[in-house]
């Protein structure tokens, strides 16, 4: 991780760590939640009507040779990451926010305040389009053989099956349709995803796509093969939620589970800022 220049720090060897950016008049003067370090109090820098949410975090921890064997250590990692989310969250039942990745950490009060003036017109653009919205996560795990054999079952009670009286023939027939089917199913699950995120979409300002995850890595049975996020209206939220669970049960006897999740804050809508310090 890289650290921003500038012309002076909070404290020797202490750098600002920046959580969130949020709107200044939504926020209490002073934030009663502990920072990234148990003790560290979480401050704020700001600037016209936004308001840099931060807290002190030794230089050390995250820059120079070290730092990257940190980031590999789980043990190191997960709580701090957490702890990250967590006071985003909590500010987020104040103000709208503008997220800031895990690790985003500044040399100075002077730099922070600099990347807050150069950048005050996307981040108020973003706090305002998000001051009434959520993002709620979309998962969705196939089991591939209940969808291939309930493909089956469609083309056995389907008219042109025809499928002759002999065992061993029929069983022949059988046999190629489930070789279909297999083929069929991939063709069904791009067409069931694409109507599935056009009808959730409806109802949300705005949907991404993220990173499928490899089966057994989210503690979760089943091959993932949708893992979406929208940006939904807050009043909009009992509606998007309803028809998500009315399409998962629609989906179910075909081997496609839904998992609904949120509210959280919009860590996958925030622009990016092309910043060094970042």
């Amino acid at each position: 991780m890289t650290v921003s220049t500038g012309e002076s720090v909070m404290h020797p060897g202490r750098a600002p760590y920046l959580f969130c950016c949020a709107s200044s008049d939504r926020l209490p003067a002073k934030l009663e939640i502990e920072g990234l370090d148990d003790g560290t109090p979480l401050l704020q820098q700001r600037y016209r009507d936004l308001a840099a949410v931060m807290s002190e975090v030794s230089l050390d921890e995250f820059t120079g040779p070290e730092a990257q064997a940190r980031l590999s250590d789980l043990g190191w990692l997960a709580p701090r990451a957490l702890r990250h989310e967590q006071i985003i969250e909590e500010i987020a039942r104040h103000s709208p926010v503008f997220p800031a990745r895990f690790g985003t950490i500044f040399s100075s009060l002077d730099s922070l305040a600099a990347l807050l003036a150069r950048h005050h017109d996307t981040i108020r653009a973003f706090l305002d389009r998000t001051t009434n919205a959520e993002e709620w996560g979309v998962k969705g795990y196939l089991d591939r053989n209940q969808a291939r054999e309930r493909l089956v079952e469609e083309e056995l009670a389907g008219p042109a099956a025809r499928l002759s009286s002999s065992p061993g023939t029929r069983f022949m027939q059988e046999r190629k349709l489930r070789a279909q089917a297999e083929a069929k199913v991939g063709d069904w699950l791009r067409q069931t995803s694409a109507r599935l995120k056009e009808e959730l979409a409806h109802r949300a300002l705005d949907a991404v796509e993220r990173r499928l995850l490899a089966a057994g890595s989210t503690g979760t049975p089943g091959e993932m093969v949708l893992n979406w996020a929208f940006l939904v209206p807050k009043p909009e939220v009992e509606a998007f939620r309803s028809a998500g669970e009315q399409l998962g049960h629609e989906l179910s006897d075909r081997g496609l589970v839904f998992e609904i999740a949120g509210p959280f804050p919009p860590f996958s809508f925030t622009p990016g800022l092309d910043e060094k310090q970042a």
